[in-house]
């Protein structure tokens, strides 16, 4: 089975279409934080032009039928999990995970508006982050997803790596690493490396799953313990 029938898969044993879409259907989440979003940008017509691809549409949900899906897989029932999106926008997958699947989640973007509207809409535990500055916010993450802040276009490497420390910081021991639409930064090393442990900058991880097709890069990695002195680990730079 390849890889994409193997995510396919995920999503239809887990139901995740018809959870994410019940998850928005019963609570207008979208369109409130829609609504939201726009008081906000009155006025400001360039910074709605700008801006309006990152608040959440029915369209952009099959990245969060992959995510959820690919969370369940390994973590298993995600039912009162520590989880959180960084680079959330206006929060609806937050909004989903826990409404729909139980999960403690949280969400974090470095843009204050998406924050300000989606907490206006009534999502809880928005925070106004850095993703190279994560936060626990009380107790370490059993997962972090991102989409969109692995980036090789315009950001230095070290942004990537900066992101990662954070992000192993504030994950539980064994903690996963789920990130999608990786604008395929090292994919050839992550797929060549799976099951296999991998040094990033400062950072130790286990590469749990790792694929890469025409529609996004979905890679899974898993926080190892600070490598022993001596001992030797793939190294990305």
């Amino acid at each position: 089975m390849n890889r994409e029938a193997q995510l396919n898969k995920w999503i239809e044993q887990g139901n995740h279409r018809d959870r994410l879409n019940k998850a928005e259907r019963e609570t207008r989440i979208e369109d409130r934080a829609r609504a939201e979003a726009e008081k906000l940008i009155v006025g400001n017509p360039a910074y709605a032009r700008n801006h309006e691809w990152g608040l959440e549409t029915r369209d952009g949900l099959h990245s969060y039928y992959r995510a959820a899906a690919t969370l369940e897989h390994f973590l298993g029932d995600i039912k009162g999990k520590r989880i959180l999106h960084a680079a959330c926008r206006v929060g609806t997958f937050v909004h989903a995970l826990n409404h729909e699947y139980g999960a403690q989640a949280h969400g974090s973007d470095a843009n204050r508006e998406y924050i300000q509207a989606g907490t206006n809409a009534g999502i809880a535990n928005l925070h106004h982050s850095d993703a190279r500055d994560i936060d626990a916010y009380g107790k370490p993450f059993d997962a972090i997803y991102t989409q969109n802040f692995i980036y090789t276009d315009y950001t230095a490497p070290s942004y990537n790596e900066e992101m990662l420390e954070s992000a192993h910081k504030n994950l539980a021991p064994k903690g996963l690493l789920v990130f999608d639409w990786a604008d395929s930064w090292h994919i050839a090393d992550f797929i060549a490396h799976e099951g296999k442990t991998m040094a990033i900058g400062q950072t130790r991880w286990r590469v749990k799953f790792a694929h890469d097709d025409k529609y996004a890069s979905l890679v899974v990695l898993q926080k190892m313990a600070a490598q022993r002195k001596g001992a030797a680990a793939k190294a990305i730079k």
